[in-house]
């Protein structure tokens, strides 16, 4: 599938499938595979890019890699639509409608999530610090709230 010398086809049937996909893509686009190489572009540690090897990329690293790469995040995620964002994807969206795909996105989001976006918070520019500040006001106020009884409540 993606075999560029730096990996074995053994390695990329046990590698995460989302992975594979960034391999390809940043090998196409950028002439860069090395698992170092694709962390230093998207400004996230070696250990991150390993972990999503085995364990997929979030939601939201799917995103960083369309902010910062431009290889679209849904073709990260599921291996349809194109693989890199046009500039007709750059032009304005409904807030309503954005809005609404926001909060589709944000409603499971976990707390290990949260924490993820916040460790991308210090090393985004301003523009992804203000992504992520929508996502996570998002995911805030969708979180169950402990009410006096101990019962948990939507917001």
């Amino acid at each position: 599938m993606c075999n560029n010398g730096l990996f074995s086809e053994s390695i990329i049937q046990l590698m995460h499938e989302q992975m594979v996909r960034l391999y390809l893509a940043t090998t196409e686009k950028l002439g860069i595979s090395d698992p170092s190489e694709v962390a230093r572009a998207l400004g996230v540690t070696h250990q991150t890019v390993t972990n999503w090897q085995t364990r997929g990329i979030s939601k939201n690293g799917a995103l960083l890699v369309q902010a910062k790469l431009g290889i679209s995040a849904t073709w990260i995620e599921y291996g349809t639509g194109k693989m890199y964002q046009s500039d007709e994807d750059d032009e304005q969206v409904d807030a309503d409608d954005l809005k609404q795909r926001l909060e589709q996105q944000i409603e499971a989001i976990s707390p290990l999530e949260i924490a993820e976006l916040l460790s991308l918070y210090g090393k985004a520019n301003a523009e992804g610090r203000e992504i992520i500040m929508a996502s996570l006001k998002v995911a805030v106020a969708s979180y169950p709230v402990p009410t006096p009884n101990n019962k948990r409540k939507s917001r």
